[in-house]
């Protein structure tokens, strides 16, 4: 009886991850038929969404962005800093010939570019902090099934 009873509180413990990792592979299995329509190639789907584990650590990531916890003239003068206009600036004249090709091919402002680049990753200085950078795949997938 007292192993029933542990059974049972386990499985009430953890029922939920158990009925989200049934609902996340039903979704896994629904959306490869979008992405196979959209042309990812089914071995690809299947190798990288066969066995994912979907980060769910992005729900909090989300909720807690200082884009929607903070006032916008706080949000403003703690981003738009010295450094990242004058790094911005730079940036423009050693990738000039890129950020032209990307205007000209995707009709995207190459200032927008910079801007979400230099906002996004401190034009790549993020890269190396594990704080800041995850593996985008699992990523993704917990936040377009959630």
């Amino acid at each position: 009886m007292g192993g029933a009873l542990a059974l049972a509180g386990t499985l009430a413990t953890h029922g939920t991850a158990f009925a989200q990792s049934a609902a996340f592979q039903k979704w896994v299995a629904h959306f490869r038929e979008q992405a196979v329509r959209r042309g990812v190639s089914e071995a690809t789907y299947d190798r990288v969404m066969g066995h994912i584990k979907p980060d769910t650590a992005v729900y909090e990531l989300q909720r807690r962005q200082p884009e929607f916890t903070e006032e916008m003239w706080q949000y403003i003068n703690r981003r738009c800093s010295d450094w990242r206009v004058t790094t911005g600036k730079q940036r423009a004249k050693e990738h000039a010939a890129l950020l032209a090709r990307l205007e000209r091919e995707y009709g995207v402002d190459r200032y927008v570019l910079l801007g979400l680049w230099g906002m996004e990753s401190s034009f790549g200085d993020v890269i190396d902090n594990p704080k800041y950078m995850r593996p985008i795949i699992p990523a993704l997938a917990a936040l377009a099934f959630g």
